[in-house]
């Protein structure tokens, strides 16, 4: 049995593959999927956007490339946004017990 492993391609990867092949059914699903791939970019960047301005305090640290994840909770349509979350040290207290 064969085992495949995924392969992650940058962009300019894709468009050189795109550019060096015939016209095929293969080459105009690649460039449906990176028009998908852009819409989807595209929103996931709304959402960092959005984070960004929202962070008032400079407690977060929000990477423009920083990873979304989208989905729908009790009807609202929302996504996560990965950050960093800074915490003073100074601020820090012994944990209970211990």
């Amino acid at each position: 049995m064969r085992s495949y492993s995924p392969v992650l391609l940058h962009r300019h990867a894709v468009e050189k593959i795109i550019k060096a092949l015939p016209r095929s059914s293969l080459k105009s699903r690649l460039r449906r999927l990176l028009s998908a791939t852009d819409r989807h970019e595209r929103t996931n960047a709304k959402y960092r956007q959005f984070a960004q301005s929202k962070d008032t305090f400079d407690a977060l640290n929000i990477f423009d490339d920083a990873c979304v994840s989208r989905e729908t909770r009790k009807g609202h349509r929302g996504a996560f946004v990965m950050c960093w979350f800074w915490v003073r040290h100074d601020r820090l207290k012994p944990p209970r017990g211990g």
